[in-house]
This record gives structure tokens, sequence and C-alpha cells, in this order.
């Protein structure tokens, strides 16, 4: 169900603070928020395989894509009113217990 826009007062959106307080926000672009430069460096191929970068950038973004599934994980079971233990929070705690070692 999307609310039409006319409904919301322009004036009650507002972005979220952010965590530096010093941080000029008004600076903050695309390129630097995203840190593509550092991450465009993490991808050193080893090896003259024309595939390798393809193989290096495919497990990456799995490895985004699993952190962040992660997180999400831990934010709905810390929202959830699922009595405890249930199987979710025990997967959770061993989850966390692996990715803490």
């Amino acid at each position: 169900m999307s609310i039409p826009s006319n409904s919301i007062p322009s004036n009650s959106i507002q972005p979220l603070p952010p965590l530096d307080p010093h941080l000029d926000v008004s600076q903050n672009h695309y390129w630097s928020y995203h840190s593509l430069e550092a991450l465009l460096q993490c991808k050193q191929p080893l090896t003259a395989s024309k595939d390798e970068d393809l193989f290096i950038a495919v497990h990456q973004i799995c490895e985004l894509a699993f952190h962040q599934m992660v997180l999400d994980l831990q934010r709905s079971l810390e929202r959830s009113p699922l009595p405890s233990p249930t199987p979710a929070t025990q997967f959770w705690g061993i989850a966390r217990k692996l990715a803490i070692s």
C-alpha cells in the first residue's frame, strides 16, 4: 500500500543525524559515502586468469549479502515477540558464537 506523496508534509521528512556530529553531510556524495574506491581496491587478482576478477567480485558480493542477512536476522530477533528459546533464537546464538570466533 503506497502513501500518496501529497499526504506527507514536506517538513516532516528529516534526514537522520550523522554518527559523527562533525561530519559535513553537504560534502557527502555517492562515491565517498559508499567508499567505492576502497571497495574496488579490494579486488586484487593473483593469477593471469581473465575470470579471476569476476570470481573475486561474485564472492565479495556473497560475503556482503551474508553480512547483511546476519544484521537483518539480528534486528528481527531483537524486535520479535517470540518466546525464547525457539529454533530461530537458538540458530542465532550459534551463528553469533561462530562469527565472534
